[in-house]
């Protein structure tokens, strides 16, 4: 009995990421839905009086440039 070939299948480059980013779902978790401090000195006492700073991470936002607290770590 003779073999069937198989069919080949092109692999398609994956679509730009670009394409499915949201900026404003992107700036609502990042800034408006976060407490917003005037400086890094300033995050940094909420975050040590609320007893937080073993979990929580502090950044400069690019929205607001103001400063957030977060839990990620590549923040």
């Amino acid at each position: 009995m003779p073999r069937r070939r198989q069919a080949r299948t092109r692999k398609r480059a994956p679509l730009p990421a670009e394409l499915f980013f949201d900026e404003a779902a992107h700036r609502a978790r990042s800034c408006e839905s976060k407490s917003a401090y005037e400086s890094e000195a300033h995050a940094r006492a909420v975050m040590l009086a609320n007893g937080t700073a073993s979990s929580l991470t502090i950044y400069e936002c690019r929205y607001c440039n103001l400063w957030h607290l977060t839990s990620r770590r590549d923040a």
